[in-house]
């Protein structure tokens, strides 16, 4: 999954600072 993707949903939190 894409970084931002994790990033809005909080799911995955890769490049998200």
């Amino acid at each position: 999954l894409m970084p931002i993707l994790g990033c809005i949903f909080g799911l995955l939190i890769s490049s998200c600072d």
